[in-house]
C-alpha cells in the first residue's frame, strides 16, 4: 500500500461499486493525480497510469488478493479480502480546520498590533514593543501547537479529501 495508484485504485473501486473498467479507472486516477477535472485530462496522460496499472499495480494488488484483474476483459474488481481496508476509506471524511485562514487572521492581529503601537493609538500607546512582540510570540505558538495536536490525532494528515487517504 505504499504507493499512491494503489490506494486511488482501492479507493476508485470500493466508491464504484467494487468493479471497473482499466481505462475508467486509469483516466480518474490521473484526474486525481494532476487536480484537474476529468475532461481536461489528456490521452497521453490517462496513456501513462494505463500502463502503470496494468503493468505493476494491478498485479501486485492482485499478487495479495485485494483485486481481481482480469487483463482480457481489462476489468478490475475488489476482492472479498479487499473489505479489511474498508476503515481506511472512509466516504464521509471529517471535517477539517481551515489553518490557512488561522493563520491569516493571527497576521492580521499581529499586524494591527504593530500598526497600533507604531502610531501610538490608544491602548497601543501604553503598551511597549516587547508587550506587543510577547503577545504576537504566544498566538504563534498557540495556534502551532494546537495546529500540530489536530494534524497529530488525525494519523498525521491534515486534509479530509481523498489525498488524505492516499498520500
Amino acid at each position: 500500500m505504499s504507493s499512491s495508484r494503489r490506494r486511488y485504485v482501492i479507493y476508485y473501486l470500493y466508491s464504484h461499486e467494487g468493479k471497473a473498467e482499466l481505462k475508467e479507472l486509469a483516466t480518474h486516477i490521473a484526474a486525481w493525480e494532476s487536480g484537474e477535472p476529468l475532461d481536461a485530462i489528456t490521452d497521453e496522460e490517462t496513456r501513462r497510469v494505463y500502463i502503470s496499472l496494468y503493468q505493476t499495480h494491478l498485479p501486485k494488488l492482485a499478487e495479495f488478493d485485494i483485486v481481481r484483474y482480469d487483463s482480457d476483459a481489462r476489468i478490475a474488481e475488489l476482492t472479498a479480502k479487499a473489505t479489511q481496508l474498508s476503515r481506511y476509506l472512509d466516504s464521509e471524511p471529517a471535517p477539517t480546520l481551515p489553518w490557512p485562514l488561522y493563520y491569516a487572521v493571527l497576521s492580521v492581529v499581529s499586524l494591527f498590533l504593530l500598526v497600533g503601537l507604531w502610531l501610538q493609538f490608544p491602548p497601543f500607546n501604553s503598551m511597549n514593543g516587547t508587550s506587543v512582540a510577547f503577545i504576537i510570540a504566544i498566538g504563534v505558538i498557540g495556534i502551532t501547537v494546537v495546529h500540530y495536536l489536530y494534524t497529530r490525532q488525525r494519523g498525521g494528515k491534515d486534509m479530509t479529501s481523498i489525498e488524505s487517504l492516499i498520500e
